[in-house]
């Protein structure tokens, strides 16, 4: 009876709703092939394509008759891109002074740094234990207060599993394994069965501004035979020695390197675009709907850049992720703002930038709301909305007990549209933000994703009659939430595969913020129901500083840590909360 009386409310609702303003496929077109042209190269954050593209949105909003926010529309905010190196750039062996560029590269997660010692030779740089194998490149090797040098990659070995170097393989791996021993530095050499090229270690920026504690630098090989000269052999060698025997080589080598480094942030400002527009129940107005997408993409892709495609450097546009979902933005804006009259609630219109370098935007806006946030009743987010595969899935449904209830209530064509509910929230969009707040949302996604993230995702593939389809029921949706005379119950769903392994080891049910803590530690964003972070007293805010007694100064610490435990194992995590130091038990 009560679903009954909910749908037959709604309902009624819709009578006489609409005004002549039509969402129409000519107009979803016009904005994609704006927004995905090369003009605007992938729109990355802080470039020209960013700000033309924010430009574009602003006066779009503007014109369809909405209140500006913040400065002008624009909520501005500060992201790391990159880290560079400045000043002086010194790596010397014995009495040789390396080339920078030519001969060597730091890493890019390396510290400013000035470090003197002699140097040891440990193999591949790895340390693995399981049941059946063991693999330990600093069994006879004492490295404190000295420089490690490496090979790259893991050894050719036949007896060994195939994956069983997988998990240690990284630059970043090492460089922490190495800083666990007590080296002061570690330098990367190229053996020739894994890299026959012989390149260098280019920068690839990840969307986090973690650093290690040591500098790590990538050499030719000339180099590493340069280093391995003290102990009469060369790279060739000791890369045939480890495969032939089996076993790791560690050497003595003796040689002296010294190094100056300066590395500082590469910071670039962009922004959200945001406006209002207010409802017409004087009961409700206060309240809140959120529709939102994110606008930026990739650029031109390339290493760290998120792209499925990143040893090609072209202009990903982004058309389906997610000029389409900017798209459903403007249009419905319009179309709701034509009927203003009808609508209970206000709206808020936002698109978000740099949500692929991890939701930076929209955790931007839910930490900085320009209303009280017990006063947002909902949010709506659109991302690659325009390829429909057959259904739109409304995913997050189950984070509103009513959600179900009021999206069936929608009126439109069950010919042209079919809807998927899934009730779980999917972390990888912008609605995340709102319900680690404990604000229900819900992402409306329609694509096969087969172009996702490459530069084949261009505007000619966008099916965009029924993209408007797709926005004409989102924009129903919304109007239909503003005269919901309940409230809406907020339901924190567990996502039953969350702490499970998914090849990457244990998960303790946390989702990790993306605020800068200047490299001391790992801050808690929001902490799943029922998960071993939970159960052993973990809350948001909270920064995770140790695991095991072992740092965790960034993410990428936390998780080569985790890599070491296993589920049914018993774990101290130390934390960081408000300035006092806790140590707890986490039951994995």
């Amino acid at each position: 009876m009560k679903k009954y009386l909910i749908i037959s409310f709604l309902l009624i609702c819709q009578i006489n709703l609409f005004s002549q303003v039509e969402i129409t496929a000519t107009e979803v077109k016009e904005h994609i092939e704006f927004l995905a042209s090369d003009e605007l190269t992938g729109r990355f954050p802080g470039t020209e394509g960013d700000e033309k593209a924010a430009q574009y949105i602003k006066d779009d909003l503007k014109n369809s008759g909405l209140q500006l926010l913040f400065e002008d529309g624009y909520q501005f905010f500060e992201i790391q891109i990159a880290t560079k190196a400045t000043g002086t750039k010194k790596l010397q062996i014995g009495d040789f002074q390396c080339k920078y560029a030519e001969e060597y590269l730091p890493l890019y997660f390396s510290p400013t740094s000035k470090k003197t010692g002699v140097t040891v030779f440990a193999g591949y740089g790895m340390t693995i234990e399981t049941d059946s194998l063991i693999w330990d490149d600093y069994k006879d090797v004492d490295v404190k207060d000295k420089w490690v040098v490496v090979l790259r990659g893991k050894p050719n070995i036949e007896t060994y599993t195939e994956n069983f170097f997988d998990k240690s393989i990284s630059e970043y791996s090492k460089t922490l394994l190495a800083t666990d021993k007590g080296a002061i530095g570690i330098i990367f050499v190229n053996g020739y069965e894994n890299y026959p090229d012989d390149k260098l270690v280019e920068p690839c920026y990840s969307r986090f501004s973690e650093k290690a504690e040591i500098p790590a630098y990538s050499v030719k090989r000339y180099t590493g035979d340069r280093l391995l000269k003290y102990s009469k052999t060369n790279v060739k060698d000791v890369e045939n020695k480890i495969k032939q025997d089996g076993k790791t080589v560690n050497l003595n080598l003796g040689v002296v390197v010294k190094n100056e480094l300066t590395i500082e942030p590469v910071k670039v400002r962009t922004h959200n675009v945001v406006a209002v527009l207010e409802g017409s129940n004087p009961e409700l107005r206060d309240e809140y709907i959120i529709i939102g997408a994110h606008y930026d993409h990739l650029g031109f892709g390339g290493c760290g850049s998120g792209s499925r495609k990143p040893d090609t450097l072209a202009v990903h546009n982004g058309a389906d992720d997610n000029a389409s979902g900017v798209s459903g933005v403007l249009e419905i804006a319009e179309y709701i703002a034509a009927n203003q009259d009808k609508i209970g609630r206000s709206i808020i219109f936002i698109t978000f930038g740099s949500e692929e370098r991890g939701l930076i935007g929209s955790n931007y806006f839910v930490n900085n709301l320009p209303v009280p946030k017990d006063n947002i009743y909902a949010m709506l987010n659109m991302d690659m909305i325009g390829k429909y595969n057959g259904s739109l899935n409304i995913i997050g449904s189950g984070t509103a007990e009513e959600f179900e209830d009021i999206f069936n209530a929608v009126e439109y064509d069950t010919s042209e549209l079919k809807l998927a509910f899934n009730p779980k929230p999917y972390s990888g969009s912008d609605h995340a933000s709102f319900i680690q707040q404990g604000i229900p949302a819900v992402f409306f996604y329609a694509s096969s994703g087969k172009d996702y993230h490459t530069p084949e995702d261009d505007a000619e593939f966008i099916d965009v009659q029924n993209a408007a389809v797709v926005m004409e029921y989102i924009a129903k949706s919304a109007i239909l939430l503003s005269n919901n005379q309940k409230c809406l119950t907020f339901v924190d769903i567990k996502d039953e595969n969350e702490n499970k392994s998914h090849g990457s080891g244990v998960k303790l049910g946390i989702t990790p913020s993306f605020e800068d803590t200047q490299n001391k530690g790992l801050k808690v964003s929001s902490v799943t129901g029922n998960s071993p972070a939970a159960n052993g007293g973990i809350l948001p805010n909270d920064i995770i500083t140790a695991i095991n007694n072992e740092p965790v100064n960034n993410i990428y610490d936390y998780m080569e840590r985790l890599k070491k435990v296993n589920y049914g194992d018993k774990i101290t995590v130390e934390i960081n909360r408000n300035g006092e130091i806790i140590t707890l038990e986490i039951q994995l």
